[in-house]
């Protein structure tokens, strides 16, 4: 899976023309996993990966902008599926739903400005 994240971002920065020492960027990620009920109570295990090699998240730019990405991840996790017919999560779980992702997804990183900007927000 490393080896399969490493190659398209290589890829991608080939086609954007960047220099070779972009491809050396390292490869930054957190799981965002939210788990959440269904209509039939069964609880449902979602999972995304949040990519940030591209931001430094010690900054207050960076934290934000990485903040939102994870808030982004967990609303589409949480949000309806592909087909629109039946929601991935109950409408009246949705908001814990999407505050639990990003919740843990902060925690996980334990980054003080990611902490930091997640309290400002009053998220």
């Amino acid at each position: 899976m490393f080896r399969v994240r490493v190659f398209l971002i290589a890829l991608v920065f080939a086609l954007a023309g960047q220099s070779a020492a972009a491809l050396t960027m390292p490869v930054k990620s957190v799981d965002v996993i939210v788990v959440a009920p269904t209509a039939s109570g069964t609880p449902m295990v979602l999972k995304t990966v949040v990519l940030y090699g591209d931001l430094d998240p010690t900054t207050a730019a960076g934290a934000s902008a990485l903040l939102d990405r994870i808030r982004t991840a967990a609303t589409r996790a949480c949000t309806k599926r592909k087909d629109r017919e039946s929601p991935r999560v109950p409408a009246e779980h949705y908001a814990a739903c999407v505050q639990r992702g990003v919740a843990d997804a902060v925690r996980l990183l334990d980054v003080p400005e990611i902490a930091r900007a997640f309290d400002v927000r009053g998220q």
